[in-house]
């Protein structure tokens, strides 16, 4: 990848997280970027491309950071713990402005099919992640909706500290009762996992 190119993803990322891509054109980005529309098409080829590129390079952004999380950690309830945490303490970026690959797929009417590709490859690296260390596709599949679930209401209910503790509350309860015994609301609690 060229600095150029780089820097294009960069900013388009940015601009499309926080406006959405339907608001943001490659004129804009050019602007920002400091090229001409010339250097973007013959970089990207076009807006669909650009965007199937910002996507790769968020998902590999993700996926380096929870990994990192994660660390050499190999018990199983550390880890489900650490992926929650992990989450969590994304939704109190200033930032947080939801999921960018199921924004991308209710902004375009149409995804290209290498668009819907990527969104999925990186809803199945979650999954697998999960399946990794359970071992068990029931589970792995709660705990994903769960996180699912959980990025939408803390997207809704940001700003209500009380509302979004209730959701992370209730999902972790929803776990314990369908006998997850990896993670427990006490431990997060202990850990300033709830501070939000």
């Amino acid at each position: 990848m060229t600095k150029t190119s780089k820097k294009i993803i960069e900013v388009a990322e940015y601009l499309f997280y926080t406006h959405g891509i339907n608001n943001i054109g490659v004129d804009k980005i050019n602007e920002i970027v400091g090229c001409s529309k010339t250097t973007m098409y013959n970089n990207f080829g076009s807006k669909d491309k650009l965007i199937l590129e910002v996507l790769k390079y968020r998902d590999l952004n993700f996926r380096a950071s929870l990994l990192e999380y994660i660390g050499k950690e190999t018990k199983t309830s550390e880890v489900i713990r650490k992926i929650f945490e992990w989450h969590t303490n994304w939704f109190k970026e200033d930032n947080f402005n939801g999921c960018m690959f199921i924004r991308t797929l209710t902004d375009l009417d149409v995804p290209d099919e290498d668009i819907k590709y990527i969104i999925q490859a990186h809803k199945d690296w979650v999954w697998n992640l999960l399946f990794e260390k359970t071992q068990d596709s029931h589970y792995s599949s709660l705990l994903m909706l769960l996180l699912e679930g959980l990025i939408s209401m803390n997207l809704v209910y940001g700003d209500s500290k009380d509302k979004c503790d209730s959701y992370l509350e209730t999902a972790l309860s929803s776990i314990k009762e369908n006998r997850i015994e990896w993670v427990s609301y006490e431990s997060l609690k202990n850990v300033g996992f709830l501070d939000l």
